[in-house]
Order: structure tokens, then C-alpha cells, then sequence
């Protein structure tokens, strides 16, 4: 049966589910009232709207606003459809983005057009406040008396665009950094191997002792650092994998931070650096695996002697905040971009570049410590005032529980 539409609304005729919608809201109960006495300027756009393809709306009345839109129109409302039909588009329908929306809609009600390419809003279209982008158009209208009174717009949704854009930046960030990776990975294994075919040449035509040894003892420390660039891409491939394993226990920050500075010792003395260590003055335990925390904070170490100036000091502090052992690792080298500071942290970033790869080292380092940190329920962060002003890599642990700690304490 055909719905019958009287003459006075018949610019509301078609126009899909928002047409029929709209023939049977009550408008009575709004500022508009009764449609069939609607300015002819707000007939006229109400029927270009539903007739329309593209996503279009209508906030009519300078001070009621009131909100009207098309079929094309409803995947943008999202949870919103259809009750905010007939709402105030900026204090009901959208009052989420009020602040960013408000402005453009008063140079449209003061007669300006206004367009926008690639404009961002915070909207809550689905029970949570998200990031969309669109382009659109504001055009002023005037009602039968010539002042303007309503405000009509035309838009597209491009947040998928954007993100697959985003995406695809991302995804040749990746491929650069994994390039410049490999280049060094290449590298860095390739320098120890010089010195051991060298040192394998002398060693047929030395007859001495003391050169055979002097000989052995280069070949030990260049397998050596083979060996842990071995181990660094070991452990890389474990946590990506997810393969993993600690062995926890009890453990006493005190010997984690005495093993640990006896391993970073030598990078240490190579950097001319010297270190200073605060502890808390009582014993401390972290349930943990002793092995990977001492890891971690040799690591942290080994960082800030790489990157610190000649004879600076490295800052070592250990103290109890609440539940929880914080370990700092302070230095005074090159410092970090604020927008960089989470960047270090990501596997394959060659954050100093050539910087980096002239003091050894694959960059893998601070993503290693920060997954092992996190598999021992903690945190690790950086902070840094700014490029050649330092920076402070702190690492958060939750503390083994009070029994654990005076029964270990007491034992």
C-alpha cells in the first residue's frame, strides 16, 4: 500500500529510509514545527538532500541548528542514527567536537562559506571516542526573508584513506629501517672476521709463545662480541616469537646491579666514562630471572657509555617507590628528541644513524631490555631534555611480595 503523502510535505517524498523517517518524525515537537510551513529555502534543500547520493545534512535555525541529513549520510552517524535526527547538531548530535566544530559553523552563520580537506574530529560514533578525518563543505542559507538560517553541507568520510595511507607509510618505515638493519648487521659481523683471517696468517709463520697468545687472546675477544651479536638476534627471534623463557625467582637487585656493572665494566672503561652508583639501605628483591635483569640493566648501561662524552660520569640510582624498585641509568651524552623518545625502543631503529654504527652495536639493545622489562611485569622508559642534554632510561619492577622478602632477607 502506497503511504500517502500530503501536498504541504510532498518536497519529503522518497528519499529512502531517511525520507520516510523524516515524513514521520514529529517535528510539532521541535523549533521547525509543522513541515508543511518550512521556509521554501529549507523545502527546497531538504529535497536536493534526499534526492542526493553523496552524504549531506542540513543544521537549520542560527541558534537551534536543528539536524537533519540523507540516507548516504548514516554510515557517518554510527550509533548516533537515527535518534539524534532532529537534534542540535552541536549540543546533541555532535557535542563531542564541539570545540573543533563551533568556530566553522559560526563563520558559516556570520555568511562565509567554509570547505576543509583532511579535517580530524574526536567523535564517539560507537561507544568510544575516535579519530575520523573528512572533507566537506559549509554553504550559509538564507530563509525567506534573506537572512541566513541555515547551514548546508556536503562530505565524505576519508578515515580509511588516511589510515591505509598511514599504513603504508609505516610499512616502508619498516622495510628502511629492517634495510638499514641488515646493512648493519652485514657490518658489524663482517669486522671481526678481518682481524681473525689476520690473526690466523700470523699465527703459521709466529714461532713465539707470546705472539701465538697475544694472537689467540684478539681471536677470543673478536668471537666474543660475534658471539653476543649472535645472542642479540637470538633473543630478537625468541620474544617475536614468543618463545621466551624466564626462570623466576627471588632475587636481590644488589647482585643484579653489581653483575650487571661488572659486565658493562669493560664498554665503560672503553668510553673513558666512569660510573656512581645509589642504592636503597635495605635488601631488595624482585621476583625475576636474574640472568635477564642483569641483562637489561647491562644493556642500559652499555648505552650510556656508547653514546656519553669522554670521562662523563654514568648515574646508576636504585630506590623503593611504593610497590615498586625503580633503576635509573643516567647519563650525559648526546641526548634524545622528545619526539624520538619512543622510537628507540622499536626494533631495527638506527636512531643515530651512522652515529651508531661507528660505536658498534646492532640497535637492538633498548627493544631487547624493554620486552624484558615488560615480561617481568614492569615498564622502561627514557626521558631527556632534549639533543646534547643527556637522557635517563628508568625501569620500573614491581617487587617480589613482603613474605618473599624477609624470608629471602633472613635467610
Amino acid at each position: 500500500m502506497n503511504e500517502r503523502i500530503p501536498g504541504q510535505q510532498q518536497f519529503l517524498a522518497g528519499g529512502g529510509e531517511m525520507g520516510a523517517r523524516m515524513r514521520a518524525f514529529a517535528w510539532d515537537a521541535t523549533p521547525l514545527g509543522d513541515p508543511g510551513r518550512w521556509p521554501q529555502a529549507l523545502k527546497t534543500l531538504a529535497a536536493l538532500m534526499l534526492a542526493s547520493r553523496q552524504p549531506m545534512f542540513i543544521a537549520w535555525g542560527r541558534e537551534h541548528q536543528v539536524w537533519l541529513y540523507n540516507d548516504a549520510f548514516i554510515p557517518i552517524m554510527g550509533d548516533k542514527h537515527p535518534a539524534r535526527l532532529g537534534g542540535h547538531a552541536l549540543r546533541e548530535v555532535w557535542s563531542e567536537a564541539g570545540e573543533a566544530l563551533t568556530p566553522l559553523f559560526d563563520r558559516v552563520f556570520a555568511g562565509e562559506p567554509v570547505r576543509m580537506e583532511d579535517f580530524s574530529l574526536e567523535l564517539d560514533r560507537h561507544g568510544r571516542l575516535e579519530e575520523a578525518h573528512f572533507s566537506f563543505s559549509y554553504t550559509p542559507v538564507r530563509d525567506d526573508s534573506g537572512a541566513i538560517s541555515g547551514l548546508f553541507g556536503a562530505c565524505i568520510e576519508i578515515t580509511d584513506s588516511i589510515a591505509l595511507r598511514a599504513s603504508e607509510s609505516r610499512l616502508r618505515d619498516n622495510d628502511r629501517r629492517k634495510d638499514e638493519f641488515l646493512a648493519t648487521l652485514a657490518h658489524e659481523l663482517r669486522n671481526p672476521l678481518a682481524p681473525l683471517r689476520n690473526a690466523l696468517f700470523l699465527m703459521k709463520d709466529a714461532p713465539e709463545a707470546a705472539r701465538v697468545q697475544a694472537l689467540r687472546a684478539m681471536m677470543e675477544r673478536q668471537v666474543d662480541q660475534m658471539v653476543r651479536l649472535v645472542d642479540d638476534l637470538l633473543d630478537v627471534s625468541r620474544i617475536t616469537q614468543g618463545k621466551i623463557t624466564l626462570r623466576l625467582a627471588p632475587v636481590d637487585i644488589a647482585q643484579v646491579v653489581s653483575s650487571a656493572l661488572e659486565t658493562a665494566a669493560p664498554a665503560v672503561k672503553k668510553a673513558g666514562c666512569t660510573t656512581r652508583l645509589s642504592m636503597p639501605p635495605a635488601a631488595t628483591f624482585v621476583n625475576g630471572d636474574a640472568v635477564r635483569l642483569t641483562q637489561v640493566l647491562s644493556n642500559l648501561i652499555n648505552n650510556a657509555a656508547k653514546f656519553s662524552d669522554e670521562g662523563a660520569p654514568i648515574d646508576v640510582v636504585v630506590e623503593v617507590d611504593g610497590a615498586h624498585v625503580v633503576i635509573s641509568v643516567a647519563d650525559r651524552g648526546i641526548g634524545i628528541a622528545p619526539d624520538k623518545l619512543e622510537e628507540i625502543f622499536e626494533m631495527f631503529s638506527q636512531l643515530h644513524g651512522s652515529l651508531e654504527r661507528s660505536k658498534s652495536g646492532l640497535g637492538l639493545g633498548l627493544p631487547l631490555a624493554r620486552r624484558l622489562v615488560e615480561l617481568h611485569g614492569g615498564t622502561l622508559q627514557a626521558t631527556s631534555m632534549g639533543e646534547g642534554r643527556g637522557s635517563v632510561f628508568t625501569a620500573r619492577l614491581p617487587l617480589a611480595n613482603v613474605d618473599v622478602q624477609l624470608e629471602v632477607a633472613g635467610a
